[in-house]
């Protein structure tokens, strides 16, 4: 690890095209993170791979028997998906966004949605987006509005469902009730489908494919007031309140900071 991070140390200072600098600032990133992590294990003398010290950490397996990679948070396990992200951002991992996280794949385990709570600009819909980036899956985020359907909102989920992709909704708490009341009847009919396993079902009067690993999330402006229709099919996460000062310190990745990791 301390070769890498050398290496990508040398690499910060040279002048780079904008894709492999955002390369490099991405994996600057993980590679902070995953040094938290490894002196935490070493400072709690963590030895098993059972010790939900070690299991409660995001990583990945790789299955020989099947050549698949496997991405494992606690007792809930995903297929990696591969879809191609690009040159992408990779946000900042603080111990409230891993906690975020087991929330939200505990959730997904479930075959329930996730809506990560918190004030305007906490980072709400970006941990979101940087779980999928995790796990190698598109997420398609919407930003909600009075005029927004049922028919609108059915056609989403038919995409959704058929193609496995995450869709997160900020501001949810838009929507007018009586949408939400249709709304929340078509996720209960893709929550049903999932539970039984069907690899077909009929959804908004078509029979339709069903990939379980899509996912489907929320964020609500505080201002508007939280509905209720949405409870039985979303899992609420701890309220997204960040360390300003922590973030700043991880996101201070360049030479200065590298040369004392």
């Amino acid at each position: 690890m301390v070769g890498v991070k050398q290496q990508l140390a040398d690499l910060v200072s040279e002048p780079l095209p904008c894709h492999q600098q955002a390369t490099v600032e991405a994996l600057l990133t993980i590679l902070v993170h995953c040094r938290d992590v490894l002196r935490h294990l070493l400072q709690n003398r963590i030895t098993s791979a059972d010790d939900f010290e070690w299991t409660r950490q995001l990583h990945y397996d790789w299955h020989d028997s099947t050549s698949l990679c496997y991405v494992v948070h606690a007792q809930a396990s995903f297929m990696y998906g591969y879809v191609y992200l690009g040159c992408s951002p990779r946000l900042v991992i603080t111990p409230l966004t891993d906690r975020c996280w087991l929330t939200l794949t505990g959730a997904l385990s479930l075959h329930l949605g996730g809506a990560p709570a918190g004030p305007s600009g906490t980072g709400k819909t970006e941990t979101v987006k940087d779980l999928a980036k995790a796990l190698g899956k598109f997420c398609l985020v919407l930003n909600c509005f009075d005029s927004l359907d049922y028919k609108m909102m059915g056609k989403l989920y038919s995409g959704m469902v058929q193609s496995g992709s995450w869709c997160c909704f900020d501001e949810f708490n838009c929507i007018n009730v009586e949408v939400l009341s249709v709304i929340a009847a078509q996720l209960q009919s893709i929550k049903a489908a999932m539970h039984s396993h069907s690899l077909r079902f009929v959804f908004e009067g078509r029979d339709i494919r069903l990939n379980a690993s899509c996912g489907f999330f929320i964020t609500m402006n505080p201002g508007r007031g939280e509905k209720d229709n949405s409870e039985i099919i979303l899992q609420h996460a701890l309220p997204l309140l960040p360390s300003l000062s922590e973030v700043h310190r991880r996101t201070s990745v360049f030479m200065q900071v590298l040369h004392t990791l």
